[in-house]
C-alpha cells in the first residue's frame, strides 16, 4: 500500500512538472513571437544609414535667438558638403532619446474651447530638411524649406494622426493653429505640410498626433543632427563633423555621432 501510494505521488509531481514546463515553454514562445513583432514594427522612419549627436551652444554666448538661427543654419550647411553626407537636417527632440514635448492648442475656426481644456499632441522643432534626412514621407503639401524664416508666416507641418484626430475629413493645408505659449496672443500657424506618422517614444503604442515647427520661427540652442550618409561607416566622418563645428566655435561640445537605429528599442 504505502509503495502504490508513493507511485502515485511520484507520477503526480512528474505530471505537475512536465505542465510548468510546458507552461514556461508556452510562454516563452509567446516572448519570442512579441520580440519578433515588435522588431518588424516600423518606426515609421528609415533608420538605416542615419547618424546623430546633439550640438547645444552655450546660453551666456548665444542668448539670442538670431545668434542661435545663424549657428545652426550655417553648421548644417557646413555638414551637407563632408563627404559621404547626402542629406543633413535637425530636429528636437530627437525620436526615441528619452526626451519627448507636447503642447496643447488651438485650430482656428473651430468652436472655441476654454484654455484649461485645449487638446494636445507632441510638438516638435525641425530643421528644413529633417524629413529628408529621416525618409518621412510628405503626404499632402509641403515641406520646410529656406523661405520658411523669422520675419515670413509662421508655418506649421502635422502628422497623419494629427489630421485624423483634429481635422476628420477636411483638407489640413491651409487650416491654421494657434499653439498655447506663455506670451499673450500667440500668432497663428499655417498648416502647410502632412507627413507620415511616426513613433517617437516606442514601437509598442501607435503613433501619436504631433505638430512641427520650423527651426528658424522657433529657435533653440540644442538642435539633434540627423545625418543621411552613403554607407553606414564612414572613414574619418567623426573627425570631420568634429572639425566642421569646432571651425564654428571652438569651444561648442562635440559628442561622438551614433547610428539612430542604435535608439530604436
Amino acid at each position: 500500500m504505502t509503495s502504490g501510494r508513493g507511485n502515485r505521488v511520484r507520477s503526480a509531481l512528474v505530471i505537475s512538472q512536465v505542465a510548468l514546463s510546458l507552461l514556461l515553454l508556452a510562454g516563452a514562445g509567446l516572448l519570442i513571437k512579441s520580440f519578433y513583432n515588435l522588431r518588424a514594427t516600423s518606426p515609421g522612419f528609415d533608420a538605416a544609414k542615419v547618424l546623430t549627436a546633439d550640438v547645444t551652444v552655450p546660453r551666456v554666448k548665444y542668448p539670442e535667438p538670431d545668434q542661435q538661427i545663424q549657428f545652426h543654419t550655417r553648421l548644417l550647411s557646413k555638414l551637407a558638403a563632408l563627404p559621404g553626407v547626402q542629406v543633413v537636417g535637425g530636429v528636437n527632440p530627437l525620436p526615441f532619446s528619452g526626451n519627448s514635448r507636447g503642447s496643447t492648442f488651438a485650430i482656428a475656426g473651430q468652436p472655441p474651447i476654454p484654455v484649461g481644456n485645449h487638446p494636445g499632441a507632441s510638438h516638435l522643432t525641425v530643421e528644413p530638411k529633417y524629413f529628408q534626412a529621416m525618409s518621412i514621407p510628405i503626404l499632402a503639401g509641403r515641406e520646410f524649406n529656406e523661405h520658411d524664416t523669422k520675419d515670413s508666416p509662421k508655418v506649421l507641418i502635422v502628422n497623419e494622426a494629427f489630421a485624423r484626430k483634429f481635422l476628420p475629413n477636411e483638407n489640413p493645408i491651409g487650416r491654421q493653429v494657434i499653439i498655447d505659449r506663455e506670451k499673450p496672443n500667440p500668432p497663428p500657424l499655417e498648416i502647410v505640410g502632412v507627413v507620415g506618422d511616426s513613433r517617437h517614444d516606442t514601437l509598442r503604442e501607435l503613433p501619436e498626433p504631433e505638430f512641427y515647427e520650423a527651426f528658424p520661427q522657433a529657435p533653440e540652442r540644442r538642435v539633434s543632427i540627423v545625418l543621411r550618409t552613403t554607407a553606414s561607416n564612414l572613414s574619418g566622418l567623426d573627425t570631420a563633423f568634429a572639425r566642421a563645428v569646432h571651425e564654428m566655435d571652438g569651444y561648442v561640445f562635440v559628442p561622438k555621432l551614433q547610428p539612430i537605429a542604435t535608439l530604436v528599442p
